[in-house]
């Protein structure tokens, strides 16, 4: 296929946070050729973050929370409800489930990714895990008829959905495999001052052991833990992470190491025209001299914005990775976080007491800053943020 110096046709494959930004960076950056957005879902683009925060205890109808994306006013072609089951690299082609396919001059690869699920059983009623529309309504209703929960994971996804089955009042045990809670985003010593925050809100917090069998006839019923514990349980939510989406690329030839491997720009290795973003993209970050998966909302927005330039020829290559940031809306508490956290680095306390469930924690690798955490500190967490921005270092090996 020749390549022309600007694309005339442009194929995003995922129609949630990551494509959608895609299609309107391009559009903003004045690309007016042709636009084709794909997704496996039959919803316009949504955002997914309010399904743990918001839908879950909308005490109404809960509605979709629609990305403000204007696919239809930017002149966009849409295939929804239409999973992509193949691609084509040397033609740019994206094969279809319908049987149809989809040619263009570049191709952004947006599938995001999918729950890992808990193979300790049979698959049975009861047991959820929350990424979709129809993931969050399942969960709100189980929630609503009453429910014995345990949540497999304390992950920040596993922390909202047990605050928000606490509002309902419901009994609510986390089960952790790690030796602390939420240790993997911020490490042992902040997630032990998270737990209190659950057990400040009656929450029973389990960890250092796992779930190995799922026991029940056609409904979940109870739980068998590795220590020999049994618990009893009508909804068993599962957040154990999540794996890149290239199920449909396995047979494609692109780099799929960690989801789909890029430069610092979003440029598929490799794959001349073919580009990711999003939660399925593993960018060349210079900063860490690593790739790098962010399943974050601020990376996929970030991304979408560079990766349209590189797709239009206005990439310098020089851009500064995104710096990784996230929230999560627990009780009443906001918890953000910015940059990583490392195993090597000191841990300090920089403001506020944990017993007031305020505070901020600071990670540094020597002298150099390289994340902080706060609980309802958002002012000195943005601030750290425009330090992290401003340096050309958060060394991680």
């Amino acid at each position: 296929m020749s390549e022309p110096a600007t694309p005339r046709h442009v194929a995003i494959v995922g129609a949630s946070l990551a494509g959608s930004r895609t299609a309107a960076a391009l559009r903003t950056l004045g690309f007016t050729g042709e636009l084709t957005v794909i997704g496996d879902e039959r919803h316009v683009p949504y955002d997914r973050p309010p399904l743990s925060k918001d839908v879950l205890v909308d005490e109404g109808e809960p509605m979709l929370p629609v990305l403000p994306s204007g696919l239809d006013a930017m002149g966009a072609a849409t295939r929804l409800g239409c999973a992509a089951t193949g691609l084509d690299l040397r033609r740019r082609r994206v094969d279809l489930a319908d049987g149809t396919s989809v040619e263009a001059d570049a191709v952004v690869v947006a599938t995001g990714a999918q729950p890992r699920r808990l193979a300790v059983g049979p698959e049975l009623e009861g047991v959820h895990h929350l990424r979709t529309w129809e993931d969050a309504l399942g969960i709100r209703e189980s929630f609503r008829r009453g429910a014995r929960v345990v949540v497999v994971g304390a992950g920040f996804i596993g922390g909202e959905v047990a605050a928000a089955a606490r509002r309902y009042g419901l009994e609510v045990t986390i089960v952790e495999f790690g030796s602390a809670p939420f240790s993997t985003g911020v490490g042992p010593q902040v997630g032990e001052l998270l737990r209190e925050i659950h057990i400040d809100h009656g929450v029973r917090v389990l960890s250092g052991v796992a779930v190995v069998h799922v026991i029940g006839a056609e409904r979940v019923e109870q739980v068998l833990l590795s220590d020999g514990r049994t618990l009893d349980v009508d909804l068993l939510v599962v957040g154990i992470g999540v794996v890149p989406s290239t199920a449909w690329l396995a047979s494609s030839g692109l780099d799929l190491q960690d989801g789909v491997r890029c430069d610092a720009v979003g440029a598929a290795c490799d794959a001349p025209g073919v580009f990711a973003v999003g939660d399925v993209a593993s960018w060349w970050d210079p900063r860490r001299s690593r790739h790098s998966r962010d399943q974050h909302w601020t990376a996929a927005t970030e991304q979408a914005t560079t990766a349209a330039r590189a797709i239009l020829g206005e990439a310098r290559g020089d851009e500064p990775a995104p710096v990784p940031y996230f929230w999560s809306d627990q009780y009443q508490h906001k918890i953000q976080m910015v940059g990583v956290y490392r195993e090597d680095a000191t841990v300090e306390l920089a403001q506020g007491r944990p017993a007031d469930r305020k505070f901020v924690v600071t990670f540094r690798v020597g002298d150099v800053l390289v994340g902080a955490v706060g609980v309802d500190s958002g002012r000195a967490i943005a601030e750290y943020r425009q330090l992290l921005k401003r340096s050309r270092e958060i060394a991680t090996p």
